[in-house]
């Protein structure tokens, strides 16, 4: 499958107002977490996914803490089933790479009705699946680099090291982008 039939499947218009859209998603989220009350535990991790077939995407936040809670977690679940391996490769991640176990997670979300009309009445099968994520992450990608010089990025309240991941085909936390304090 290639990177021009995703240019077929969605038009440019489309792909443009989805970026607005997750863009105006995230800018929002973070403003929201920065002025919400009782929420001033610094951003470690930052997700921003998008679920394909649901035409759905959400902003995740996580906290230093709580996402060493979910690494020590998932190292404990793997010495259980006696996957040492595994274990120690979850032990050596630095981020906690699920954003369903985020602390905050879907913390601001749309729908993408133009996306929607766009591939609602084709059935995805897995090759066109792919196309469209794959499509969708590079759109994600220049998301991240907007957010993380966007005057909201700059108020947000965040770690020295921020790691911020968007959903590939491969994965829902993936292409990690690490950003760190000058």
């Amino acid at each position: 499958m290639t990177d021009h039939f995703a240019e077929q499947l969605v038009p440019h218009e489309v792909r443009a107002q989805y970026v607005a859209e997750i863009t105006a998603l995230a800018l929002y989220g973070m403003e929201q977490y920065a002025s919400h009350d009782g929420m001033i535990e610094p951003v470690y991790q930052i997700s921003i996914w998008t679920d394909v077939e649901a035409a759905f995407s959400a902003i995740n936040f996580e906290t230093k803490e709580h996402a060493q809670e979910s690494v020590n977690q998932s190292v404990q679940w793997w010495l259980e089933r006696g996957n040492v391996e595994e274990a120690q490769r979850s032990s050596s991640e630095p981020y906690n790479g699920n954003p369903q176990d985020f602390k905050y997670k879907r913390f601001t979300e749309a729908s993408h009705p133009a996306l929607v009309a766009a591939i609602g009445s084709i059935e995805l099968m897995e090759t066109i699946q792919r196309a469209l994520e794959t499509e969708l992450a590079v759109r994600l990608l220049e998301v991240v680099e907007k957010l993380i010089v966007s005057p909201e990025f700059e108020k947000l309240p965040k770690e020295p090291t921020v790691y911020i991941g968007v959903s590939s085909p491969d994965d829902w936390y993936d292409h990690i982008r690490v950003w760190t304090a000058d």
